[in-house]
């Protein structure tokens, strides 16, 4: 086809172009008559051409096919003006006003154009017109010059127009398809990636499954301590920290500890880390938490490689309840104990187990003699550095202090449902930074 379909910003663009050419075309009548007064330029003809203009504008609103060939109507609402100034040139013999006005027209229709096709028929019906009007002109009065000067003028300029015009777009269209292509890249990258991260997270999520097979329950601790809780709350699928418990004649081991990081390795070390408690009770025999902790540090110096600095922060019990004695040792951890209204803070050894502390280093065990109604609290720092309140700051263990003596009153299952919405309302729209466990119990 001559002309294709408009599009909406050509359907917006030639509306513009209507109205600004109806308006400005009948105006220029009084400039004109000012300039030239003896010039031939019938009012009338000047307001029905404007009129034209203006009825192809109002029709692009109610007229489905005006809309679609909006360009076909402005082409041809250009031939007539084209038509026009001829017959007004040559009324006029050597106005360079109505010269003027026909290159204009010419060269303004030019630069609108989209397509090379229908630029070559359009000049090649006004270079046809401006023929014709040279015959019926008086020939004797009008140059030939003249009319072969408009014609050169107009078609070099109109060509120059369309060559750079049609060069702009070619560039265009081929970055188009530079663009579109590296488009289809980056979507086929991102479709890779995705089924990557796809693969990636049902990898993780199973191993979730595992971590979770093999950390005890969390109720199953009440068989031992039935006022207990675990508040345990991941940052990512896999955790960093866990809990754990073991049974033992005539009491009860219970840690929380919290391994370099989160997710993925943390999760890793925490398999390490559970591994080597149980071995180390179960097969080892060592009954003290200190030398517990003592030969899980042997162990984990000989196990991971030299520089790494990864590793673990433990508090460790032991419950004797013949004795009414609860035991601790901590590496780089604390217990909180609350009696009688009192809380009292238990500080565990300054080094943790990793390759950074040495082979040999030994960590103390605390005796506590216990009574009914005591409350023993051991926690990782998730709780404590999680960020949130008004000023978006960190928890802070004297915060996390002051609530667990407020709340000690209350069974255990309703302190863990306290800290957790605590916990929750501080946060607030921020982001977990960690992951949490908190273990409380009442002996």
């Amino acid at each position: 086809m001559l002309f294709t379909k408009a599009t909406k910003s050509d359907l917006n663009l030639y509306r513009v172009l209507f109205l600004v050419a109806g308006i400005s075309y009948f105006l220029f009548w009084f400039i004109l008559k000012k300039v030239e007064p003896d010039c031939f330029d019938p009012l009338l003809g000047r307001a029905l051409v404007s009129i034209s203009i203006l009825l192809v504008l109002l029709l692009t609103y109610f007229s489905n096919f005006f809309k679609d060939y909006v360009i076909a109507a402005a082409y041809t609402l250009a031939y007539i003006l084209t038509i026009y100034y001829i017959f007004l040139l040559t009324k006029n013999y050597f106005s360079y006003t109505y010269s003027i006005g026909l290159m204009t027209i010419l060269i303004g229709t030019v630069v609108v154009f989209k397509e090379s096709k229908p630029l070559l028929v359009y000049l090649a019906f006004c270079l046809f017109s401006v023929c014709v009007g040279y015959v019926y002109a008086d020939a004797s009065t009008v140059p030939f010059i003249l009319y072969i000067s408009i014609l050169g003028v107009t078609s070099i300029i109109a060509y120059l127009t369309m060559s750079i015009r049609l060069n702009i777009q070619q560039e265009l269209n081929l970055k188009n398809i530079y663009l579109n292509r590296v488009y289809q890249e980056i979507d086929e990258q991102k479709k890779i990636v995705e089924l990557k991260n796809l693969d990636i997270t049902d990898s993780i999520v199973y191993a979730k499954k595992i971590q979770h097979a093999i950390i005890p329950d969390k109720d199953g601790i009440k068989d031992y301590l039935p006022d207990s809780f675990i508040y345990y709350r991941v940052k990512d699928i896999v955790s960093g920290d866990f809990y754990w418990y073991h049974k033992k004649e005539g009491g009860v081991y219970i840690a929380a500890v919290d391994c370099t990081g989160h997710g993925v390795p943390g999760a890793l070390l925490s398999m390490i880390g559970l591994t080597l408690l149980k071995q180390t009770v179960e097969l080892q025999h060592k009954k003290l938490p200190g030398d517990i902790l003592s030969n899980m540090q042997k162990e984990i110096f000989s196990f991971l490689q030299r520089g790494s600095s990864d590793g673990m922060d433990i508090s460790l019990c032991s419950i004797d309840f013949e004795k009414n004695v609860l035991s601790f040792a901590g590496a780089m951890m604390r217990m909180l104990m609350v009696r009688d209204g009192v809380i009292t803070e238990i500080r565990g050894d300054r080094h943790s187990i990793s390759r950074n502390t040495s082979f040999d280093a030994t960590f103390s065990t605390h005796h506590i003699p216990y009574k009914k109604g005591d409350a023993f609290y051991i926690f990782t720092d998730g709780y404590i550095d999680q960020f949130g309140g008004e000023k978006n700051k960190k928890f802070m263990f004297r915060r996390f202090e002051k609530m667990l003596l407020d709340l000690h009153h209350l069974p255990m299952w309703e302190q863990k449902s306290k800290i957790e919405s605590i916990h929750k309302s501080w946060r607030g729209d921020q982001e977990q930074v960690d992951d949490i466990l908190v273990i409380g119990f009442k002996l």
